[in-house]
């Protein structure tokens, strides 16, 4: 029996999927200096296979951001309809950031061609001021992080804001404390990419941030 347009279909993904499986095994392992006869080797198809598929290792690198910012997307949305008070949400939406750390960091290894080694604060850094003044490739994933950035901000606000209207947060501007967070955040993230063993011996627990915004008088808390 011919196969069907659909069994071809469900081909393809599995087989492109088969692909991003090794791209990532193999960014991991190698860093930006990965190649496609790597990639294709880690999948077990040959190099042109895999050429069939994406036309050089940058393409796959930009399908690995789409993915990557697709899922922190969905979680995003999903903290942010989470059923529960705003600290127990905001609380969530933080934790979920530091543990998205590795992913973010091979990724940007792979796009500035490095080894997964040295100082990696330097070097996202520089891969990030290479995106902005990079090519279409490396603008179109600026594009991509800025889409997750401005979704992130928005939650965070719009969930500070409706913890203020039920008195669990202090009355300051929801914006000034939206910063407050994400700077929270980022120097944790800084310290996980810098230096994971001080991260994991004296990383605050994410109810210490909290309580930069705990309204003592709320008798909910």
């Amino acid at each position: 029996m011919p196969r069907s347009e659909e069994d071809y279909r469900r081909i393809r993904e599995r087989q492109k999927a088969r692909i991003l499986k090794a791209a990532k095994t193999v960014f991991f392992r190698k860093g930006g200096t990965a190649t496609m006869a790597d990639i294709a080797a880690e999948a077990e198809i040959s190099q042109g296979l895999a050429y069939r598929y994406f036309a050089n290792k940058d393409a796959i690198i930009l399908e690995l951001m789409k993915e990557l910012v697709d899922s922190n997307l969905k979680e995003i949305e999903r903290v942010s309809n989470f059923e529960g008070t705003s600290a127990q949400r905001l609380e969530l939406i933080v934790s979920e950031l530091l543990k998205r750390v590795e992913n973010f960091e091979f990724t940007i290894q792979a796009m500035l061609g490095k080894e997964p080694s040295g100082n990696r604060i330097d070097f996202i850094h520089t891969a990030v001021q290479n995106m902005y003044n990079g090519n279409e490739k490396e603008k179109e994933t600026v594009e991509l992080m800025k889409k997750q950035y401005f979704a992130l901000v928005n939650s965070i606000r719009n969930i500070i804001t409706e913890g203020q209207k039920a008195g669990e947060f202090i009355k300051e501007d929801p914006d000034k404390l939206t910063v407050m967070i994400l700077c929270c955040v980022k120097g944790l993230v800084s310290l996980a990419i810098h230096r994971p063993d001080q991260f994991e011996a004296y990383y605050p627990y994410t109810g210490i941030i909290m309580r930069i915004l705990k309204n003592d008088n709320h008798i909910g808390q």
